[in-house]
């Protein structure tokens, strides 16, 4: 799914295109995290949006120092501390948006193929407007089995 919207837009320019880019490849993969998973979750594309620059920015340049360190023989050090506790508090906050998940039953296999091919179709062509229609449409004969 993701290869659609990378392969069709450059970067977006702004952090309200990135919030909204994130939030279609959450709607675009949603019909295969429901056969995959039996679950949507509704904070993904936003939370993923927000990560992204602190794990790049912050946590892979000190996960990279702390493992050259740990290479040329200086295993205690503060960095090996700091990592731990960033990742104690990245885990505290997980628990935090468990609930925002949407528990589904697993829907026939041609429904999901048709919904994920429907998604690309709507996404190619008219964009965000009725992008939501294939996930919704899955839902509702989801629910309604």
């Amino acid at each position: 799914m993701s290869w659609v919207i990378l392969l069709r837009e450059n970067h977006p320019k702004g952090q309200k295109q990135r919030l909204l880019q994130s939030q279609e490849i959450t709607l675009l993969a949603a019909p295969l995290l429901m056969y995959m998973f039996f679950e949507i979750p509704l904070l993904g594309g936003l939370l993923t949006a927000l990560s992204i620059p602190l794990f790049s920015q912050f946590i892979l340049p000190l996960l990279v120092t702390t493992c050259f360190l740990k290479i040329i023989g200086l295993s205690e050090n503060i960095l090996e501390m700091l990592l731990e506790k960033v990742i104690m508090v990245f885990e505290q906050l997980l628990h935090l948006t468990q609930n925002f998940v949407l528990t589904t039953g697993q829907p026939p296999l041609i429904l999901t193929i048709f919904s994920l091919i429907a998604g690309i179709y709507i996404y190619q062509n008219w964009r965000r407007r009725w992008l939501f229609l294939p996930t919704f449409f899955l839902l509702s004969f989801n629910y309604y089995l």
